[in-house]
């Protein structure tokens, strides 16, 4: 028998940030989920996804109210701070700080968030002509 501490597949917090920044912390949140359905936590996911969205919906909402004054650097950074609290908050006290892992690859979400682009570009023309 082995005294080996399980390695878990996990979304790396260096990934949460990088989609909490260049997508949202909504979107990063559903890699945050995917790492706690992996550690059958699934009873904290909808705590994540409801402070990713709380979060997600102020920054759109400053968005609106201050406009065009609001700068694609001020945005990313506002998502690059619910991006450290997905980080520092949720996976220290749902996964554990010192947790071993190894990192699961990216390629599927960004597949997915590519196509989402795609996708709204698409709409978007389509809207444009109508």
């Amino acid at each position: 028998m082995s005294n080996k501490t399980p390695i878990f597949k996990l979304y790396s917090k260096q990934s949460l940030i990088l989609f909490s920044v260049i997508a949202s912390p909504f979107f990063a949140s559903f890699l945050m989920a995917s790492n706690l359905k992996s550690m059958k936590k699934v009873k904290q996911i909808p705590m994540v996804i409801l402070y990713a969205l709380i979060f997600t919906f102020l920054v759109n909402g400053m968005m609106v109210n201050l406009g065009s004054s609001m700068s694609l650097f001020l945005i990313m950074g506002l998502n690059f701070l619910g991006g450290i609290v997905l980080n520092t908050f949720f996976w220290n006290e749902y996964l554990g700080k010192d947790i071993t892992y190894e990192a699961k690859s990216i390629q599927k979400p960004v597949l997915i968030f590519a196509l989402m682009l795609v996708l709204l570009m698409v709409l978007q023309g389509f809207m444009m002509r109508a």
